[in-house]
């Protein structure tokens, strides 16, 4: 069963750090929990980017 489809769109090598917060994310149940019940594209950023800046 599929809970997120994720695209991307980013010049040059920008998608890398994306795709390793999301990969972080959705290995904590907590935040995959907060991902899948997100109702809007604006919160799933928010918790991408949140990644970000956590490191």
């Amino acid at each position: 069963m599929v809970k997120c489809v994720l695209g991307i769109a980013s010049q040059g090598d920008g998608h890398v750090e994306i795709l390793g917060n999301f990969a972080e994310l959705v290995q904590d149940e907590t935040s995959l929990e907060m991902l899948v019940s997100s109702g809007t594209d604006v919160q799933v950023r928010d918790l991408i980017l949140m990644r970000t800046s956590d490191n």
